[in-house]
């Protein structure tokens, strides 16, 4: 990818989690990117393509760490990174994440193409296999309750009021599964 191409969608990315899909124009993004919006067009076809290869670069971050998860045979260290995934994503690539998160229960685009590639499912399994090891009573339920918690710590967590709450609930979690180090 060129590197105005690399621009456009730093400022694609930033613009869509300020104003949204539908308030953001290209013109408002060529502005932003210091580039033509002719150039915009040239490289992703109309705003639908060009929020498709901001998707799938965040697919690629997002899924990196999930792939980490994935390949764990540790039990409680597979249960404790599950839990610190918001942490991970808020600090490692917010926009991204908060893309990710926010458009996917918002935009049916966006939550189509995350569903592409998910490796959710796979995640939610493996944590289901790790409750199954540590011998927790109903691990169905458990990694059940760990996706929805992580979720909604996951919406969560962009609100400065809400943050210490947020990392407070995942230590707590991790010492309820007794997987804190």
């Amino acid at each position: 990818m060129t590197e105005k191409a690399e621009q456009i969608l730093v400022s694609a990315l930033e613009l869509f989690v300020a104003n949204g899909f539908d308030g953001t124009s290209t013109i408002q993004i060529a502005k932003k990117a210091n580039v033509s919006e002719a150039l915009i067009f040239r490289h992703f076809n109309n705003k639908a393509g060009l929020l498709e290869a901001i998707v799938k670069k965040g697919q690629e971050l997002f899924i990196k760490p999930i792939k980490e998860i994935l390949e764990d045979q540790n039990p409680e260290s597979i249960i404790s990174k599950t839990l610190e995934l918001p942490l991970v994503y808020f600090n490692d690539k917010s926009n991204y994440w908060r893309l990710l998160i926010e458009f996917k229960s918002k935009d049916k685009t966006v939550s189509e193409l995350m569903h592409r590639e998910s490796k959710i499912e796979q995640l939610k399994g493996h944590v289901q296999k790790a409750f199954e090891q540590i011998k927790v009573s109903n691990p169905i339920n458990e990694s059940h309750m760990v996706y929805i918690l992580i979720y909604g710590i996951s919406m969560l967590i962009y609100d400065p009021e809400h943050y210490e709450l947020c990392k407070s609930t995942i230590e707590y979690l991790k010492k309820k599964y007794r997987t804190a180090v």
